[in-house]
């Protein structure tokens, strides 16, 4: 029965209506969730035109398997795991060898570093004249996954356990990396001579 367009059906609603052969419903789950991917992928990867490509990627093989899907996890985690591993390909075929496997390079008794459940506000941190750019700049160099885990909070104001549920992977990992990530976006700013915004990010840091 097709959905109506009064209705605020849920993803798996949509699935199951998609999955039945009514294309508007899979439109409809487009709609819904491209938003933030898109947003996503455009900071990560810098271009909006190479974001755009990149979603369209993911929305035709999110399309063929559908049907794969087991509802384990939310419909969002699985598209944003989808989304990140095409970003990481992009990177690739860019000749961006700066990645590492966000399961590496930690020992196993690392202490999860206590972060605030929200971080401070980019504005408040570029407040200064010039420095969104530097900021820009800054998060730009992080390897993939330090900058994937600092966009996801820091621009999509997602808390932390979320971020650890839709990348997969343990909540204090994912401490772990922000506090490394923040600190390299620090010593970049610092490294500037103006340096206006690296105070504002030091003060919240320490």
């Amino acid at each position: 029965m097709p959905l109506s367009d009064d209705a605020s059906p849920t993803d798996k609603e949509l699935i199951a209506a998609a999955l039945a052969g009514d294309g508007e419903a899979f439109g409809r789950i487009v709609k819904r969730h491209q938003p933030p991917l898109l947003e996503m992928a455009r900071r990560i990867l810098g271009q909006r035109e190479e974001a755009e490509d990149v979603l369209q990627e993911v929305f035709m093989q999110v399309h063929i398997h559908l049907k794969n899907f087991r509802g384990e996890a939310k419909l969002s985690t699985w598209l944003y795991s989808i989304a990140l591993n095409r970003v990481r390909n992009q990177l690739r075929r860019r000749g961006n060898r700066r990645m590492i496997s966000l399961d590496g390079g930690l020992k196993e008794d690392t202490t999860p570093i206590e972060l605030p459940e929200k971080g401070p506000s980019l504005e408040e941190i570029a407040a200064q004249r010039g420095d969104t750019e530097r900021l820009r700049r800054a998060v730009e160099g992080l390897q993939i996954d330090f900058r994937s885990i600092f966009i996801l909070h820091y621009y999509q104001h997602m808390p932390l356990e979320e971020v650890s549920r839709r990348l997969g992977k343990p909540l204090g990992t994912v401490k772990v990396y922000l506090h490394r990530a923040r600190k390299r976006v620090h010593a970049a700013l610092t490294s500037d001579p103006v340096g206006a915004s690296s105070k504002l990010l030091e003060a919240r840091i320490s």
